[in-house]
């Protein structure tokens, strides 16, 4: 069987702040994800899974500069909107 301990951990799954100043903090298994619709049309997703954040938002901005969104001008707007 496959070792998946590396990818699902105990994550904060939400955080409640009470008027009286105490914090009820849940956490629940959980896995750092990425999604991406291709563009074929066809309406796929794929989703990969990763073992830490760090590595997750890597490689979505490796995908978001494959696709071409460092050159698409909207997209830098909403991203940076004062480099310009």
């Amino acid at each position: 069987m496959a070792d998946h301990s590396r990818f699902i951990k105990q994550q904060v799954s939400s955080r409640l702040y009470r008027p009286g100043g105490t914090v009820e903090t849940t956490r629940d298994p959980a896995v750092w994800t990425l999604a991406h619709r291709g563009y074929s049309g066809c309406g796929r997703l794929d989703v990969w899974v990763y073992a830490t954040k760090q590595e997750a938002l890597r490689e979505g901005a490796k995908l978001a500069m494959a696709c071409g969104l460092d050159e698409d001008e909207r997209a830098l707007q909403e991203v940076l909107p004062d480099a310009g």
